[in-house]
């Protein structure tokens, strides 16, 4: 089966042939691992139970509630969720950039992590525009995160803290760089830059 839109097959040269063969080769090989490829633009719905596992291709993607436990995402540089993405269970997230853009629906919180969630974020960075409140992750009370090795960017001119959490303070912990200006707030920062 090829991902070709019907209305291009057989009008393209061979080069452009061999692209499209290749890129339908990675997906089979991404989705023969149990893995859902998620084109720019594109819902991200949990569709399994637990355990369900997206990559993430190059564009802008919106926002996303993620209820199921195991969900796993990845994603290909350049991809980027400019919506609020909240997360309600266990999951872990590699690579992605999370930004916020005027009139966006995550101006307030480009992230929130929920009261039973225990969420891991690797290599992420998140994006805000000095204009927009100072918050950059919201971690509701009893909601536990671990970002590693993520940047946290943009010159607030507003003042407040990157992170709202009215829990514990070591169940947010962090490595990484906060370039904001702001302070991280309520939370273990471990190796910040």
């Amino acid at each position: 089966m090829s991902f070709l839109p019907p209305e291009i097959q057989g009008q393209l040269d061979p080069k452009q042939n061999q692209a499209w063969a290749d890129r339908d080769d990675v997906r089979r090989a991404v989705n023969g691992l149990g893995t859902r490829v998620i084109p720019a633009g594109a819902p991200i719905i949990e569709s399994a139970l637990n355990n369900n596992a997206f990559f993430l291709l190059e564009g802008r993607h919106g926002g996303m509630t993620l209820s199921k436990p195991g969900t796993r995402i990845s994603c290909a540089p350049g991809a980027v969720v400019t919506r609020h993405a909240r997360f309600d269970s266990t999951a872990s997230i590699s690579g992605l950039n999370f930004v916020a853009e005027q009139g966006g629906n995550n101006g307030a919180a480009l992230i929130t992590i929920g009261p039973d969630a225990v969420v891991i974020f690797d290599a992420c960075r998140f994006i805000k525009d000095s204009a927009l409140q100072a918050n950059f992750v919201t971690v509701e009370n009893g909601g536990k995160a671990v970002f590693s090795a993520c940047d946290f960017g943009g010159a607030m001119n507003l003042v407040g803290n990157v992170f709202t959490n009215p829990g514990v303070i070591t169940d947010v912990q962090i490595t990484g760089a906060n370039r904001t200006g702001n302070a991280l707030g309520n939370v273990t920062a471990v190796g910040v830059v």
